[in-house]
């Protein structure tokens, strides 16, 4: 993922947007249900420009060659979701759905196959860090919180996110982390973040990161922008925007879980990162570009879109169909 290699999640070209959108615009709208849908010629380009921008993603030419590093640092044994809603205008499908697909994919097959693969009872692979001595196992949601910021900005630093994590848990908006908790913030449509000086939607369609709390520790987070909208052409990933947002949510849920205290863009790999590559792709991003396949969870209410992982024993992406 060139510079953006560590959490990113698709690579967004601002060039080809505005190619796309020249295209859009000067193409031929036909009328459905009172609105507007784009003609089959503008879905294809659709379709085209997220191909490559997910190919751009910079994916080895040999995977059999590939393999995630341990570095040492910890991982999270049993997630414990948090689900977040910044603000109230968060979208209202994803307030309706988003915490039963996280109830879902942390009590799933999605999540078992990740203690062979990433857990810590090792040395880091230097041989200079004595691992966290962790085995990973299946999660759950721990609580779902509608949070008013202190921070009413529409653009947010990821330093400002964090900021906001610590005064909210201060107030007993949100509950005190422990080694498991994992913070997955979803924004209303209007909000832009900024990791690294790169913008949502723009540069990346999702983040995880960690950070030391003078009180609490480690926290870990992930912010998921709005996929609708102008988000929609390069993050798009699904036939639809709650399908898109479970595909990326998957990418990050599971690279919180293996590599919770990833290393800051421009970062090499060092203590107390957990599993990545050399190069900063983590599981997540190795499986990225449309030629590594994707999963799905079944359940008895519907099926999930997911992403496929990185399986370091096979050097692979794990993908197909996950059950609870």
């Amino acid at each position: 993922m060139n510079a953006l290699k560590n959490r990113k999640f698709a690579a967004k070209l601002l060039s080809s947007f505005i190619t796309l959108m020249i295209f859009v615009w000067a193409a031929p709208h036909s009328s459905f249900a009172g609105g507007m849908v784009l003609t089959k010629q503008a879905q294809e380009a659709n379709r085209q420009l997220k191909l490559s921008r997910l190919e751009s993603i910079s994916q080895p030419e040999n995977f059999s060659s590939l393999r995630v590093l341990y570095f040492g640092g910890p991982v999270i044994s049993h997630v414990k979701v948090v689900t977040v809603f910044w603000g109230k205008g968060v979208d209202a499908e994803t307030v309706a759905g988003i915490s039963k697909y996280y109830r879902a994919v942390t009590n799933s097959t999605y999540l078992d196959w990740l203690d062979k693969e990433y857990n810590t009872h090792r040395k880091s692979d230097d041989g200079k860090v004595q691992g966290t001595n962790q085995s990973i196992g299946r999660g759950a949601v721990a609580s779902e919180v509608t949070i008013t910021p202190f921070n009413s900005a529409v653009k947010l630093d990821k330093s400002d996110v964090e900021i906001e994590l610590g005064k909210q848990i201060d107030a007993g908006k949100l509950p005190v982390p422990d080694a498991d908790t994992l913070y997955m913030i979803h924004y209303p449509a209007g909000i832009t973040l900024l990791s690294g000086g790169q913008a949502s939607c723009q540069a990346w369609c999702g983040d995880h990161e960690g950070f030391t709390h003078p009180h609490y520790g480690y926290i870990y987070y992930a912010m998921l922008p709005d996929i609708g909208g102008a988000c929609s052409v390069g993050c798009g990933f699904a036939q639809n925007s709650f399908d898109s947002l479970t595909v990326i949510a998957s990418h990050e849920l599971v690279e919180s879980i293996t590599d919770p205290m990833c290393p800051n863009i421009g970062q090499s790999g060092a203590f107390p990162a957990a599993w990545l590559a050399a190069d900063q792709n983590e599981v997540g991003d190795l499986c990225a570009g449309p030629e590594a396949g994707s999963g799905q969870l079944v359940t008895s209410s519907r099926t999930y879109a997911l992403q496929s992982e990185w399986e370091n024993s096979t050097s692979s992406c794990k993908g197909g169909t996950f059950s609870p």
